[in-house]
């Protein structure tokens, strides 16, 4: 593999790994505007309440699953080592796997937040 191609790749997968958790920004976003979160993956918790023969609580596995897979990816290149070097050079990785953990932290609170006021609302009607 010649010198070019390596930095090329490189380039690309750092690229790819520094807008990853940009993804989440937009619904971060509008949830805050909303103050909702309806219709979102999240809402599927108090939908497996009520019906557990569902292919809801395969999407929030999924959701779940993704969340452990990034928590373990960053948290490996951190045991790997700590040296400043090391962790500059993997920082995409780290901003890929562990933006993307704080970000779904974020939709979590919202749901939480906007879920329990929702039901304040319905109570006092």
């Amino acid at each position: 593999m010649c010198i070019s191609s390596v930095r090329l790749s490189s380039s690309l997968s750092k690229t790819s790994n520094s807008f990853k958790p940009s993804a989440r920004t937009p619904q971060i976003y509008k949830n805050w505007a909303e103050k909702s979160c309806e219709g979102k993956l999240l809402d599927l918790i108090s939908s497996l309440r009520a019906s557990a023969d569902t292919t809801l609580g395969l999407a929030l596995l999924f959701f779940l699953l993704s969340l452990m897979g990034n928590l373990t990816y960053g948290l490996s290149i951190l045991c790997h080592s700590m040296e400043r070097d090391y962790i500059m050079t993997n920082l995409p990785w780290l901003i890929g796997s562990l933006g993307t953990i704080a970000e779904d932290v974020v939709i979590f609170v919202q749901f939480k937040l906007y879920n329990n006021s929702k039901h304040k609302d319905s109570a006092m009607v």
